[in-house]
């Protein structure tokens, strides 16, 4: 384990055994092997505070990665903890290990799962019933240690806003320390606002509870300069200076195109490439530039990733990633951005972005001690995924310094204004100042809510699923709507194996406004995968939903109503071939069926214009 994470994990140790609860955040680069230091935290508490380790993740392709990393390593075994004790909780399969209440001694959750089950939304029971068991996970985390990964992800970050999502952080973090939980907290590329931010949020609580402790470790290649908090891990130091950083600014998409075909095309340098696009449109687009014009063979030469492929094509591009000798460009979105590796990569053609995220994509490069590193950015303006002031500014940042010829080093962070050792400009300077100014995206109306429902023990899950139809989610600014690209047999309901191999997640403010053009409608409505419970049973039937009265509605309307009706649909289906849903009978959305062609295998579901 690296230095700064055994001063962040000695402190853990040091506060438990004083009798205080810590929370920990630390702020280390990306490959600093933060997410392995998960059993060490837990070791720390276990024996006094834990029973179980929940490790939250912001997406469910890291949980599932994580899970199988801890099962293959077996991160857990020198605490006496075998293989079948480990758990997950995310809307994938992953054979017998899922646990939704929290119930096994290491679970691996998303965070959506986590904060749902920590107010008082069972996500194993919450579909069918209003008065259901919320307690028995939200007592599971509150007799754990909990980790917070990749925390960079969950919100709050000015360019790219999710209010939502960092209300529901600081809720967490809220609801943890007054239940004198104890927390660590990791992340790669957090600015310092951020930070600050969260401390100034919570430190009331902390200050109400004697028990409670504080500490923030940053690495800072400076760190002897700067005093508490910042750790400089010499060892690391060293090693990351070992690579020459190159960094250049690109004006067009048509020049943009040319040097990744040029790069490709060299025959004396088999120099791994990354491709990250804004969308998954433009991610398709250059993977068929790559294929056709530098005649690339898929599964072998290049592979394609991002968040609108179904599980089937998706384990097949990540099998490849995973190979030693996988495919030598790799195309993907911003799924790309945290807790993978590929290895060997040592040039980056990506769009402009928050500058978090160009840290991070850039933060998949010369993972294996590679020497010299490539980063081409394509001018633009976030391509709407992105907040368009913030991208701007950050190229004009990185225009200034690389213009005045100094360079960015896309690995080693520092805060302050001085070059590093290597004479480059740390990617942490270019965040800093392209975040001077700005504030964190959140007005605390949500975590208000979520705290209330927290701390109210007359309040529950009927009381929880109103302020989730009200902010329509707890999470996400846009709910994931599930929606079925396999084949049908008729009118008879695949096999729930069959169903999460071909299913994909949308983005309902995507999705709504395409609704006409991807799924697909007769004349009593849009095609479904329903849920039907009765009498204690539940079987599975495809039918059609009416949705046109909503489909004009405002997407915060429309959301609201997916929210408020999704569980319960009966009013608006109707199922061909039978006699009708049974009147004590409950219906609810498994997913929504896409026309036939429009999801393309291999490529995904795109905007079929």
């Amino acid at each position: 384990m690296r230095h700064l994470l055994q001063v962040a994990v000695s402190f853990f140790e040091k506060e438990i055994s004083a009798g205080r609860v810590p929370l920990v955040v630390v702020d280390a680069p990306t490959g600093y092997g933060k997410t392995s230091a998960a059993p060490k935290f837990f070791e720390a508490s276990m024996d006094q505070l834990s029973t179980r380790l929940i490790h939250v993740l912001p997406m469910r392709s890291l949980v599932k990665r994580a899970v199988s990393y801890a099962g293959k390593q077996g991160l857990f075994r020198s605490l006496g903890i075998v293989d079948e004790q480990l758990g997950y909780q995310a809307s994938i399969e992953l054979g017998e290990l899922k646990s939704p209440q929290f119930l096994s001694m290491v679970i691996y959750s998303t965070f959506d799962s986590f904060v749902y089950n920590l107010f008082k939304l069972n996500v194993a029971e919450s579909i069918w019933k209003d008065s259901i068991h919320y307690e028995v996970p939200r007592g599971m985390i509150f007799t754990a240690t909990v980790g917070l990964d990749e925390v960079h992800l969950y919100g709050g970050d000015p360019g790219a806003p999710q209010p939502k999502g960092f209300d529901a952080l600081i809720a967490s973090i809220a609801a943890l320390a007054k239940a004198l939980v104890p927390t660590y907290v990791l992340s790669a590329t957090m600015p310092r606002m951020l930070i600050e931010e969260i401390k100034r949020r919570i430190d009331g609580i902390f200050s109400l509870k004697g028990r409670l402790s504080i500490g923030v470790f940053v690495f800072d290649a400076y760190a002897r300069d700067l005093g508490n908090n910042f750790i400089l891990d010499e060892e690391y130091l060293s090693q990351a200076l070992n690579t020459l950083w190159r960094t250049s600014l690109v004006g067009d998409e048509e020049e943009f195109g040319r040097m990744m075909l040029e790069e490709v095309g060299r025959s004396d340098e088999r120099r791994k490439m990354l491709v990250v696009r804004n969308t998954p449109e433009k991610a398709a687009e250059t993977y068929n530039l790559l294929v056709q014009r530098a005649g690339l063979t898929p599964g072998r030469d290049i592979v394609l990733l991002h968040g609108r492929m179904c599980q089937e094509d998706r384990e097949k591009a990540e099998e490849v990633l995973d190979r030693l000798d996988s495919a030598r460009v790799v195309v993907a979105t911003q799924v790309i951005e945290a807790g993978v590796t590929i290895s060997g990569a040592s040039i980056l053609f990506t769009d402009a972005a928050a500058p978090t995220s160009l840290a991070q994509r850039a933060g998949r490069l010369a993972r294996n001690g590679e020497t010299e590193a490539d980063v081409v950015v394509l001018q633009g303006d976030g391509d709407g995924v992105y907040e368009e002031k913030l991208v701007r500014r950050t190229c004009e940042l990185i225009r200034a310094v690389t213009d005045g010829g100094r360079g960015i080093d896309w690995r080693v962070p520092t805060v302050g204004q001085r070059a590093l050792p290597n004479g480059l400009t740390s990617y942490k300077t270019i965040i800093e100042e392209a975040y001077a100014g700005e504030e964190v995206q959140s007005e605390g109306r949500l975590q208000t809510h979520l705290e209330i429902l927290d701390e109210e023990i007359h309040l529950g899950a009927r009381d929880a699923k109103i302020v989730e139809s009200h902010f329509c989610g707890l999470v996400r600014e846009s709910l994931l709507v599930p929606v079925y690209v396999g084949p049908l047999d008729g009118n008879s309901a695949p096999e729930d194996k069959e169903i999460e191999r071909w299913l994909v997640t949308c983005s309902l403010g995507w999705l709504a406004k395409r609704f006409d053009r991807i799924i697909e409608k007769g004349e009593d409505g849009f095609k479904a995968i329903l849920s039907i419970r009765r009498k204690g049973e539940t079987y599975k039937a495809v039918g059609h939903v009416k949705l046109d009265d909503f489909l004009s509605a405002r997407e915060q309307d429309f959301c609201a109503f997916f929210t408020e009706h999704i569980r319960r649909l009966k009013p608006l289906v109707s199922l061909k071939g039978t006699t009708g849903v049974p009147q004590d009978a409950s219906v609810s959305l498994v997913a929504f069926v896409c026309r036939e062609g429009v999801y393309l295998r291999g490529l995904g579901l795109l905007d079929p214009i």
